[in-house]
């Protein structure tokens, strides 16, 4: 209320300005005012005007703008999901991730994920941990089997989708053996990628444990110390490879020996 209080003066100030102006400038003036956030929620309708008749980037920008604006904003937001430009998508997916608990908006993401892969895995790659996690949360919540469409992306993007399986839990649980495909592809990339993603899993991923341990005599440094880590985060499931995590601390390589000492110092 406070901040509604503060900027009312300021919003009037602002809507009287843009009372005549064009589109274009309408929309650099609320993009300069965005941190008023709901604030501006007055001018929703002036935004969903300018969406219906703008080009790509000018909606890719008003997808951006609507995070910023609150949940009011949400209508304009699933709009943007549904445009047939992955960038624009791409704003409005980024959108969505801040805007809290609005559980119901989530559902709209399902489609896209099946007629717009490729944007999904474009944002997937690119937002924060910890912003895909929000996100992947509330899309299970609102039933959406997150799971199954990284899954899925695994022949596409497996390095993206990998590491956003490792961050789903229980729910990439189904999907281990597919994981293991990867982790054996051969890729030092995709092999660490796979690593990384069952070290995030942990115990979930535990089952494999004995094909994790095979690749502590990997001809990469990068691959024995990402076994090493992996390992590690299996608890008592990996005590049977403490002797072989032991040898690591004579590896050649510097960084495969502190792995070694820190992988056993976590399984006591």
């Amino acid at each position: 209320e406070m901040v509604g209080e503060a900027t009312d003066p300021l919003v009037r100030t602002i809507a009287i300005h843009l009372h005549h102006v064009d589109d274009s400038t309408k929309l650099k003036v609320l993009s300069s005012f965005s941190e008023l956030g709901p604030a501006l929620t007055p001018f929703l309708a002036d935004l969903a005007d300018i969406l219906d008749r703008a080009d790509w980037q000018t909606r890719q920008r008003i997808a951006k703008l609507c995070g910023d604006l609150g949940s009011h904003a949400a209508p304009l937001v699933v709009k943007c999901l549904h445009d047939d430009d992955s960038d624009v998508n791409y704003a409005a997916l980024e959108s969505l991730a801040k805007m809290g608990d609005a559980a119901e908006l989530y559902q709209h993401v399902q489609p896209l994920l099946f007629t717009n892969r490729e944007a999904c895995m474009y944002v997937f790659a690119r937002v924060s941990d910890q912003a895909f996690e929000s996100l992947a949360t509330r899309l299970l919540a609102a039933g959406v089997d997150i799971a199954a469409c990284m899954a899925d992306s695994l022949s596409t993007s497996p390095e993206v989708a990998l590491r956003r399986l490792g961050q789903l839990g229980v729910a990439a649980v189904p999907f281990l053996p597919a994981m293991v495909f990867w982790l054996k592809d051969g890729c030092t990339s995709r092999s660490i990628a796979a690593l990384k993603a069952f070290a995030k899993l942990g115990k979930h991923a535990s089952p494999f444990v004995h094909v994790v341990a095979n690749f502590l005599k990997g001809a990469s440094n990068e691959i024995r110390g990402a076994t090493l880590e992996t390992l590690s985060q299996f608890g008592e499931d990996a005590v049977p490879f403490v002797a072989d995590i032991a040898k690591c601390t004579k590896d050649g390589n510097k960084d495969v020996r502190i792995a070694a000492f820190e992988g056993l110092g976590r399984l006591g």
